[in-house]
Formats: structure tokens, sequence, C-alpha cells
């Protein structure tokens, strides 16, 4: 697996092993305004208050921005002996190794700090969390999603800036 490369902006390092941990849900926002940047796009799901020590999300995002290069690739996991595609969008320099670890982590009840929902999701059996559009690991710097749509939407949220209002 490469190792991981500096980021700047990140009051953490990267997990060198690229196994997700701080895992916060997205949700569609209240209201739509994709001028406002990221939340303009996504909210976060209600996960406790994990997600924001040490301003995890602003400083994730910042970093995501700083590496630039934000693109969305397509990869396939397995889950009871069936293929599931799942969209990565993050930083290029970061998804391969993300990519390498994701199959295990999967295997593993995608297990973080708080659920994840995703094994429930892949198998299309929770109908209380399929309000969940994405997921975002705050530690390795990259979102995750089931739809192609919703990839497109998060790249373009990791890497438009909001307009300043006047």
């Amino acid at each position: 697996m490469p190792k991981a490369p500096a980021v700047p902006h990140l009051p953490f390092a990267l997990d060198e092993a690229a196994r997700p941990s701080l895992v916060q849900r997205l949700l569609a926002p209240w209201t739509v305004r994709p001028d406002a940047g990221f939340d303009g796009r996504f909210r976060f799901d209600y996960m406790g208050s994990s997600e924001f020590e040490g301003n995890a999300a602003f400083q994730a995002l910042r970093a995501i921005r700083a590496l630039g290069d934000v693109v969305v690739t397509a990869t396939t996991v397995e889950l009871d002996a069936r293929p599931h595609t799942i969209y990565l969008v993050g930083p290029s320099s970061l998804l391969p190794r993300f990519e390498g670890g994701l199959q295990a982590w999967v295997d593993s009840g995608a297990r973080a700090l708080e659920p994840t929902f995703l094994p429930e999701r892949l198998r299309a059996e929770d109908d209380h969390h399929d309000d969940v559009l994405a997921w975002w690991d705050l530690k390795n710097l990259v979102t995750f999603t089931l739809d192609p749509d919703v990839a497109e939407q998060l790249r373009d949220a990791l890497t438009t800036t909001p307009k300043a209002t006047s």
C-alpha cells in the first residue's frame, strides 16, 4: 500500500492503513444551496459529537481542497457474495490507499466510531437509514456513495468554495 502523503492543515495524521474510523453519514440538506459550498449540498446525520472533535470536518475539507485534484472513482466490493459498486470521491493522491483497504473494511462490518449502516444499505435491508446519501471518512479525506450522481455532487461540494455574501 502506498505511503500516506503529507497533508496540509490536518491536525491528525492520516491512518497509515487507510482504515476508516471517523466516518460521518451524509444526508441531503434541508434546503439545497449549491453556491453555499459543502453544507449547501449535504448535512451531517447526527452521530454524537465525535465527528466534531478537533473540528475534524472543517480541517478535513481544508486539507482536501489544499491537496486538490478531487476525482470520482468507481470500485467494486463484495458483500454476501454479491458485487456492489461504490463511488469514491477525494484527492486522486489518496484514493488508491483507501480503495486498497475498502474490501477488508466492508468484510469486517464497516465498523467505525459510530455505525455507518453501509452493509445494511448494500443489502437494501435498512429502510430507517435510506436517507443516507453518502459517507465521509474524515481521517482519510475520502467520501463515498452508492450513487454516481451523488458522487458528482460530492466532487462539486468538496471543490466549490462558498461565495461571499455582501
